[in-house]
Formats: structure tokens, C-alpha cells, sequence
């Protein structure tokens, strides 16, 4: 029978955090930047953390479910960042990440309660849905596009669940901005993570937009998005108010990364890809910093 003790799942807890800081770090980042952009400079305490946690506590939630069910699948896996997954290599046992999952999802859903009704509807459906993708009755990761788009969707409701804890309510260019943010997630997808993992996905049955469209393609849905990225901030800063530091750094930013696109070999080579993933990443990451820092009321811009 499985022991539990307390010091192996505490040492599981951590095993477990630190395989998906990646993902729960961009979360609670763009929850942190939805609470900034409501308040319109430094938002109240008390809601930020709220929000924060959240977005932490039901992001690891259903992503580390995600780690459960789909252990075997990184374990076969050519990624070293699934194989390496402390699930799929045997380090954690199932019952304690279970155990793990089930403690934050009550804690999420709890934080999301504090917020308001609306916010706790909101994290509800997240949850259901990003635990769906997973579940293998529903299986949303084996449907041709629903895996992209669920996937693309998640860290812009943190972004929504920010603006819920400081303004009640959810404006119009928090949602110009989580719109923009899971468009820029769909487009990169099939390049900079469903390529790394063609021949697992085709070994269980999952089928990608990485496994349907060429390498060109690929490049050239990226470059889409940051165009359309950029081309819908320089039409719309103006409407939502935003000061002029969006459009000049979202206008550098774009630029450094289309650059590093044009620059793309013409077959998929795993460690320019990898430079890549961690521009677009940055990228990602950054946007939502630049739009929170334009909805400040700043008297010299």
C-alpha cells in the first residue's frame, strides 16, 4: 500500500510546482496585469492577491491533471520538458498529485468565490472545461482544433478574473486584451509547441494543426499574429484610452519578433524553435505589461 507522509508529499508538492511554473506563472502574471489595468495604476491589495491566487491555485489544478492522465504520453515523449515531468518519470505518485490537484481546485474555486459571483461562474466554467481537454470520457486534446483553442483561452480568463477582483466588472479593453492574447496563443501553437511532439501526438491518437500544415505555414501563422497583434493595437490604443507608450512598445516588440521569424530555417530545427518559443514567449508576457502601464493615468504621456 502507498504511504503518504507528510515530508514525501510536501517533496511532491514541490516536485509538482516547479514542473509547471511556466505555465502558472504566466497565470497569475496576466491576472496581476488584469488588476492593473482595472485600477488604472496600483490596484487594491487585497483583490490582487485574490485574483493571483486564483489563477495559481486552478491553473495547477487542471494542468497537473493534465499531468495525470497524460503520463504515459510524456514518458513516450522526445520533449525533455515531458519526460522530465516528475508524474510521468515516477518521482511523484498519482495519488498524491491527485491529492495535490484536488486541494487546488477547492482553493481556486474558494479565491474565486471571494471575488464575486460572476468571477466564480467564470473559474466554474474554466475549470470544467480545461479538466474536459483532460478527461478521457470527453478527450477535448484528441479534437482536431478544440485542443488549440482550449489551450489558447486559459491565461486570457486570469487576465478577465484580475479585472473581475478590482472593478466587479469585465471593460472593454480587458477584453480587447484577452481576445489578443489566446489569438497570439492559437497562432504560435502549432510552431512553437505542437511541433515538438508530431510523432507522440500521432502514437495516441492526437491530432494537431502541427501535423496538417507545413513548416512555411506554421511560420507564416506566427508572423499573422504578431501583425494582427499589432495592426489591431495601433486602430484601437486610441478608443480604449490607452496612453502612447502601447503603441511604441508594442511597435518594438513586434518588430524584434518578426525578425526572428524571417529568420527561420526552412525545416523545423528544434533549438532555433526553442530560441523562438522563448521570444514569443517574452512576447506574450510583456504585451499585457505594455497595455496595463498604457491604461495608467500618467500626466506627461
Amino acid at each position: 500500500m502507498e504511504k503518504m507522509g507528510s515530508k514525501s508529499f510536501l517533496g511532491s508538492i514541490v516536485m509538482l510546482f516547479i514542473s509547471r511554473i511556466e505555465i502558472t506563472f504566466a497565470f497569475t502574471w496576466t491576472a496581476a496585469m488584469g488588476c492593473i489595468m482595472a485600477g488604472h495604476g496600483i490596484p487594491p491589495l487585497r483583490p490582487t492577491l485574490i485574483a493571483i491566487a486564483t489563477s495559481l491555485f486552478l491553473s495547477l489544478a487542471v494542468y497537473l491533471y493534465n499531468d495525470v492522465i497524460d503520463r504515459e504520453m510524456d514518458a513516450a515523449s522526445v520533449n525533455p520538458r515531458k519526460q522530465e515531468r516528475p508524474i510521468a518519470m515516477g518521482k511523484v505518485p498519482v495519488s498524491h498529485a491527485m491529492l495535490f490537484i484536488y486541494v487546488c481546485g477547492t482553493l481556486g474555486l474558494f479565491s474565486a468565490y471571494m471575488i464575486n459571483r460572476f468571477a466564480f461562474a467564470l473559474s466554474v466554467i474554466f475549470l470544467v472545461v480545461l479538466t474536459f481537454y483532460s478527461y478521457p470520457p470527453v478527450r477535448f486534446k484528441k479534437m482536431f482544433i478544440m485542443k488549440s483553442v482550449v489551450t489558447s483561452v486559459g491565461p486570457s480568463w486570469s487576465l478577465l478574473i484580475g479585472g473581475l477582483a478590482v472593478s466587479g466588472a469585465i471593460t472593454a479593453p480587458l477584453l480587447f486584451v484577452s481576445v489578443l492574447e489566446a489569438m497570439f496563443v492559437f497562432m504560435m501553437l502549432p510552431a512553437l509547441a505542437d511541433s515538438f511532439d508530431v510523432k507522440e501526438d500521432a502514437q495516441f491518437g492526437v491530432k494537431t494543426l502541427a501535423m496538417v500544415l507545413s513548416w512555411k505555414q506554421k511560420i507564416q501563422m506566427m508572423a499573422v499574429a504578431v501583425v494582427a497583434y499589432f495592426g489591431a493595437t495601433m486602430f484601437s490604443y486610441n478608443y480604449f484610452s490607452f496612453n502612447v507608450i502601447v503603441p511604441a512598445a508594442v511597435t518594438i516588440f513586434s518588430v524584434a519578433l518578426l525578425n526572428q521569424l524571417r529568420k527561420m530555417p526552412e525545416d523545423f530545427e528544434p533549438d532555433f524553435t526553442t530560441m523562438t518559443r522563448k521570444l514569443a514567449y517574452a512576447y506574450y508576457v510583456l504585451m499585457p505589461l505594455f497595455m496595463a502601464i498604457g491604461s495608467m493615468y500618467l500626466p506627461f504621456f
